[in-house]
C-alpha cells in the first residue's frame, strides 16, 4: 500500500542524498485514518501495511516526486511539543525519482 506526502523541498533533497531516514507528521485524525487500522469498538489497533511513500514538493504539476520503501510506522512524541504524538515515517531505499 502506499501513502502520498507533501514534503518541504529541504527535507526532500536530505532523504534523496540519504542523510534523512525519518519523516515526521503530525498525529492528526485525517493522517490517522488513512494509515491505521481499528478494532470493532473504533480503537487504535495497529497500522495499515504501507510499503511505499510517495514524497512530494508542494502542489505544480511538474513538482519533484520521490517513490521511497517505507520500512516502518511508529508513533513517538514530538521532539519539540512532547505534550502531543507524532507519527514516524522510517524511510528506506528510494525506488524511483521524477523531475528532480
Amino acid at each position: 500500500m502506499r501513502i502520498n506526502l507533501i514534503i518541504k523541498r529541504q527535507w526532500f533533497d536530505e532523504i534523496r542524498a540519504g542523510r534523512k531516514k525519518k519523516e515526521y507528521r503530525n498525529a492528526t485524525d485525517r493522517l490517522a485514518n488513512q494509515i491505521c487500522t481499528k478494532d470493532k469498538d473504533g480503537k487504535f489497533d495497529g497500522f495499515k501495511p504501507i510499503t511505499e511513500i510517495l514524497l512530494l514538493t508542494g502542489y505544480n504539476k511538474n513538482r519533484p516526486t520521490m517513490l521511497v520503501e517505507c520500512t516502518g510506522i511508529e508513533i513517538e512524541p514530538d521532539p519539540d511539543y512532547p505534550e502531543f504524538d507524532v507519527f514516524v515515517f522510517k524511510v528506506g531505499k528510494i525506488l524511483k525519482f521524477e523531475n528532480c
